[in-house]
């Protein structure tokens, strides 16, 4: 798996909910048996189960991601692939609310993060809009010509946008858009909303 950046818990966790459920049980059984001996036919067996359950809400958002990441069926190592998947109509259609992962560049207007001190981090303004009730900040993935529209919540401008023209890995779910060009001659009705940023 490539290095988590950001991780949005809430959207983490109700993908995983989807996905995985919210309560994870794990269970192990030990047994013992006694046989007296050829003579007497008679067995004993004593058996203990016990249980450990796990609240995915209670995990740390990176142990969360790495819970969830194997499960996610949508993979794409090409912006092009997942475009063309978005494309589709009919049953073969990618639905909003579906979780995916796309690997491309990651890309930003207008944001100039050359360096960053650690002991001294900056304050960086990034234009926000209201996607679907959420403030967030746009940017994109590119591969070969495509360019894919990301959402992020506002509160992850401190780590991101120092991401900007690194090649990236996205989690996140589709949600849905008006109609906008990606490149290539196709048009979509569909965004997706980040839930996770990883460097490759």
């Amino acid at each position: 798996m490539n290095t988590p950046v950001y991780i949005d818990k809430s959207l983490m966790t109700a993908i995983g909910a989807q996905i995985v459920g919210i309560k994870i049980d794990e269970t192990s059984t030990t047994s013992s048996g006694l046989s007296l001996n050829w003579l007497i036919q008679s067995n004993l067996a004593v058996g203990e189960t016990t249980g450990v359950g796990r609240d995915i809400r209670e995990l740390l958002p990176e142990h969360l991601l790495y819970m969830i990441y194997p499960e996610v069926k949508c993979k794409f190592d090409s912006v092009e692939s997942c475009i063309d998947s978005l494309a589709k109509s009919g049953e073969d259609r990618l639905l909003p609310g579906e979780p995916l992962a796309v690997k491309g560049i990651i890309q930003f207007s207008g944001i100039n993060t050359t360096t960053f001190d650690p002991f001294n981090p900056p304050d960086i303004e990034v234009q926000t809009f209201l996607v679907h009730g959420e403030v967030c900040f746009a940017g994109r993935l590119k591969g070969n010509g495509f360019r894919l529209p990301l959402y992020f919540p506002q509160e992850a401008r401190q780590q991101v946008l120092f991401c900007g023209n690194m090649p990236v890995e996205v989690v996140g779910i589709i949600r849905w858009s008006p109609a906008y060009s990606t490149g290539g001659a196709k048009s979509l009705n569909s965004i997706i909303r980040v839930a996770a940023l990883l460097l490759r």
